[in-house]
């Protein structure tokens, strides 16, 4: 039996290593300078949808806004509309790009829109922190970037940053950082 939960185990770990897309590995000040959106905020809806040639799939996801970081204009709910998902049974899927679940609390540096009003996470999964809790009820952030490959064949991984206030005003500092330096 455990040879078996064994070779389950790695066979679930296959598509991982062979699915990834490779992307330049960005610090938290280059995600931060790279965002024309950073926000905290919960995932209250995901909907998908065909493209009107019906040959792409895309989704579209609402977050109710917690904190605003960065950005102008972020309404009270933010539209966050990108490739992938799942409709009639068909799934359409890019290895490294964050996806959402509802409820999931979120901390994401996004980009600007482009001219077909899709915005993506900053580096791909990278722009993306799950928000989650401990037993003591203290916040900590995960990152899930094993989608993605890096520089020099460096795969992606799950990381956990366990000081999340310290993380937030770390991005906080660099916002401000940035401000000073257009003023100039």
């Amino acid at each position: 039996m455990n040879k078996i939960a064994t070779l389950l185990c790695l066979f679930l770990l296959i598509p991982v290593s062979l699915h990834s897309t490779t992307v330049l590995k960005l610090s938290d000040r280059e995600l931060t300078h790279r965002a024309k959106t950073i926000f905290t905020g919960k995932c209250i809806q995901s909907k998908s949808f065909w493209t009107k040639d019906k040959r792409r799939i895309y989704t579209v996801y609402s977050f109710l806004v917690e904190k605003k970081i960065k950005g102008k204009s972020i309404s009270q709910v933010l539209t966050l509309k990108q490739w992938g998902g799942s409709v009639d049974g068909y799934r359409y899927f890019i290895p490294g790009i964050a996806t959402f679940r509802l409820n999931e609390q979120v901390f994401n540096f996004l980009t600007p829109k482009n001219k077909q009003e899709f915005q993506f996470t900053v580096g791909l999964a990278q722009g993306k922190f799950t928000i989650l809790r401990n037993r003591y009820g203290k916040k900590f952030l995960l990152r899930n970037t094993l989608g993605l490959r890096f520089q020099r064949g460096v795969k992606g991984r799950v990381e956990i940053i366990k000081d999340y206030d310290r993380f937030e005003r770390k991005i906080r500092q660099y916002v401000l950082e940035e401000q000073e330096r257009r003023r100039k």
